[in-house]
């Protein structure tokens, strides 16, 4: 335990903290982490109006609840690795960029649903997996673009920022919306989410990246997917 005690200290000893800000010098970092810190709170502030709404609409079922999180995050499974190929062949910036448009688009509709009184559980249940959808169509762009906006040197800070990002957003933004949601209802929360996602699409055009060089071309989609 006493190796184990003086082995930690070491390490945390060795951690310089302008080191693991590093990734901070880009300027296209910067503004990319921005954008991911936008998307992440009108992500949060809509899915705890989802939960909400399910939640209402059921009287609190918690299998209704659960596939409500089957939904959004089923697209996942089918889609990422079709998403990490279309990352590899065309510009990320694009595709990101198109993901976050797509986000807008369904959040929008999500206010409009709520405004005009048409919520009901298979309309909320769709629309929340065609959020996954341009969600999970984005990821495998989102994270490359980590990657390009920095250095090798500064690959692993951009990597630890970025787990952050995602760490602190899931727990602080929640309990934010919980007083937006109460107050203007679940259509200012999706509203929000539009405009996040519109602001993020701002800020994405604006990260100065390099060429990107796609895949072979010569190499069919399925092709290149058994490869992986």
């Amino acid at each position: 335990m006493a190796f184990a005690r003086f082995d930690v200290c070491a390490n945390i000893h060795a951690v310089r903290l302008p080191r693991v800000f590093s990734a901070a010098r880009s300027s296209s970092f910067r503004v990319f982490w921005t954008s991911m810190w936008v998307i992440q709170g009108g992500y949060w502030v809509s899915w705890v109006s989802l939960q909400l709404i399910i939640s209402k609409l059921t009287h609190a079922n918690s299998t209704a609840v659960g596939l409500l999180t089957f939904f959004s995050l089923v697209p996942f499974l089918i889609l990422l690795p079709y998403a990490g190929l279309i990352a590899d062949r065309y510009e990320r910036r694009r595709v990101l960029l198109a993901s976050q448009l797509s986000l807008a688009t369904v959040a929008t509709a999500l206010a409009l649903v709520c405004v005009l009184g048409l919520i009901s559980e298979p309309l909320i249940f769709a629309l929340a997996f065609v959020l996954g959808v341009a969600q999970a169509m984005g990821a495998p762009a989102q994270q490359a673009i980590v990657a390009d906006a920095v250095s090798r040197e500064d690959l692993v800070s951009a990597v630890s920022l970025t787990a952050v990002t995602l760490n602190v957003a899931r727990m602080v933004f929640p309990v934010a919306a919980l007083p937006l949601v109460v107050w203007g209802g679940p259509q200012a929360a999706f509203a929000i989410y539009a405009v996040a996602a519109l602001l993020s699409c701002v800020l994405i055009s604006r990260v100065r990246l390099p060429r990107h060089d796609s895949h072979d071309g010569s190499l069919s989609f399925w092709s290149r997917l058994r490869r992986r």
